[in-house]
């Protein structure tokens, strides 16, 4: 994950609930030095109103310091700077499909987007 100025850190944890397409609960670790060894609980809850999917997650921590060595590591500019690229990166997929072009299938023909990695875990 890269946190700017932070710079990069590793994360991991296993899915604990998948209720799909609606909901996704995960353990979390980030491998940053102020909250590496918290883990978390992250709830996406995924809603869909007109076309458009809305993305809830909610982060839990066991402790309050937790909760703020979580806030003070850079997690908004990275996240943000996450969903910033799979939004683009998500809209150029539907611009091919719109196009004629594979709705499954290999992934667009350009990189991903600056900052994505796909990772398994």
């Amino acid at each position: 994950m890269d946190m700017g100025e932070y710079g990069l850190f590793d994360s991991f944890g296993q899915i604990l609930e998948f209720e799909v397409p609606h909901r996704l609960v995960r353990s979390y670790i980030y491998n940053v030095p102020v909250i590496r060894e918290a883990v978390s609980t992250e709830t996406a809850t995924f809603t869909e109103s007109d076309g458009i999917t809305t993305v809830e997650i909610v982060i839990r921590h066991l402790t309050k310091e937790n909760r703020d060595g979580h806030a003070a590591s850079g997690i908004e500019y990275g996240a943000g700077k996450s969903y910033d690229a799979l939004e683009e990166y998500l809209h150029r997929a539907k611009t091919l499909v719109d196009l004629g072009g594979p709705s499954f299938g290999p992934p667009p023909p350009e990189p991903l987007p600056p900052g994505i990695q796909v990772r398994s875990y």
